[in-house]
């Protein structure tokens, strides 16, 4: 009963060998489904050119007088007032015009100095009438003497006078010689001394006048490290003065970028702590914050406590609301260029370098979606260009390239996060998040 079972299971295999051997052919002869066209990235662009703008370079500092002076007195003494009068003190901040008493030592001893002098003028003075009246009685005497000389030289040679009375004669000619002489020199002696005197009255005058230390100029107190009743030595500061009517700007500048910089360039100077208060003030006359000037002095050497060129520029315009020691700005126009200017939101920047995409229209064949046959038809594409550039200047808005390829005339502004180098675009001039609902919902290019 087993064996007709056999060539029925072989007949079954054989007829289920057929049907798979069927089924795979029929699969195979399927049509193949047509693969989906991508479509092209959503781009809005905006057109770049060339054009002149000029390069400008920041530097910072702070302001400075031109003239700040430590003033002193020359002589030593205490001092006794330290203010425009007796009962003032002066105060960091104080206005001061020229020639005002700014402090005073104390006189009495120079004054006592200025009276002995003028005493020994006067001593000297007699001692030069005195001597001039001794030296006409000795040129008298030595006259007579001379006389007597004579006469008694005559007497002696006719044998009429002894030859005693002719030593005694000549003698007395002699001494009165010497008395002339020492007459004289006494009359040098009390001139010596009435020259002296009168140096001594002068230095004496200077010294009193010295007492007294006045304003050199217009300016400002800004410091006073001293009080009154202290005993101060010559060159020891007193005060120090200002001069607030004419600022300067002296800024650091490195190596690499001093040749940028002359003598006689115009520069903008930014004063930090009035920048704030400007940008709240509508009053468009007024002149807080930004100020004219021009670079005045370039050193010609670094400072060697680091290394910086200390370039000084002078402000054109002064008033009180500037201080020395106030942070400055200096933005100075170094050069122009021609240059495209790239929106910094619409580069990656890399060190460096930046990149953008850019619009490259060229001939492209189109395929259509729904049918499998090869294009046969060319239309004018937009395609997106993936461009490297090294800008001339990194700005907080925009870059400027000097060097960008002739071809890069259409900038990628937005949709360029997913672009791709090559990648077909369509291009639209209203802002993407207007057309955000019909992107979303087409189902291909238009």
């Amino acid at each position: 009963m087993k064996r007709p079972l056999i060539p029925a299971i072989v007949f079954g295999v054989c007829i289920g060998s057929l049907g798979l051997i069927w089924f795979f052919r029929a699969g195979n002869d399927l049509p193949e489904e047509t693969a989906a066209t991508p479509l092209p990235a959503v781009v809005r662009c905006v057109p770049i050119q060339a054009r002149m703008y000029p390069i400008t370079e920041s530097f910072y500092g702070k302001l400075k007088a031109n003239v700040h002076v430590a003033l002193s007195f020359q002589i030593a003494g205490r001092i006794v007032q330290l203010g425009p009068a007796a009962n003032m003190a002066w105060t960091e901040s104080d206005t001061v015009v020229s020639g005002q008493v700014l402090a005073q030592l104390e006189p009495t001893r120079y004054e006592a100095r200025v009276a002995q002098s003028t005493a020994l003028i006067a001593r000297a003075r007699a001692g030069i009438v005195e001597g001039d009246a001794e030296i006409a009685y000795q040129v008298a005497t030595l006259a007579d003497a001379e006389h007597n000389l004579k006469r008694t030289g005559t007497l002696a040679s006719r044998h009429a006078a002894h030859q005693r009375d002719l030593e005694k004669a000549e003698l007395e000619y002699k001494l009165a010689q010497a008395a002339l002489d020492a007459a004289q020199a006494r009359s040098a002696t009390a001139r010596a001394l009435y020259e002296e005197a009168l140096s001594n009255l002068t230095m004496a005058e200077v010294n009193l006048a010295d007492t007294i230390l006045r304003a050199p100029f217009d300016g400002a107190v800004a410091r006073r490290p001293t009080e009154i009743g202290q005993m101060v030595q010559p060159g020891e500061t007193i005060l120090s003065l200002v001069d607030l009517s004419s600022l300067k700007l002296v800024v650091g500048v490195v190596e690499r970028r001093l040749p940028l910089l002359r003598v006689g360039q115009p520069v903008k100077v930014e004063v930090l702590a009035l920048d704030a208060p400007a940008r709240l003030l509508t009053d468009e006359t007024t002149t807080i914050g930004g100020r004219g000037g021009i670079v005045s002095v370039i050193p010609p050497a670094a400072d060697p406590r680091d290394g910086l060129f200390k370039v000084q520029i002078r402000l054109d315009q002064c008033d009180d609301t500037l201080h020395p020691g106030m942070v400055a700005r200096a933005k100075i126009t170094v050069m122009e260029k021609r240059s495209v200017a790239i929106p910094a939101e619409a580069a990656m920047r890399m060190g460096n370098s930046a990149y953008a995409f850019f619009i490259n229209r060229q001939t492209s064949p189109v395929m259509d979606p729904a049918s499998s046959q090869p294009p046969d038809v060319e239309t004018f594409a937009a395609v997106a260009r993936h461009v490297r550039f090294e800008p001339t200047l990194f700005g907080s808005d925009h870059y400027l390239v000097a060097d960008l390829p002739d071809n890069c005339k259409e900038l990628v502004v937005e949709g360029f996060n997913q672009l791709s180098d090559g990648q077909l675009v369509r291009v639209i001039h209203e802002p993407l998040w207007n057309r955000t609902a019909s992107v979303q919902t087409s189902d291909g290019p238009d």
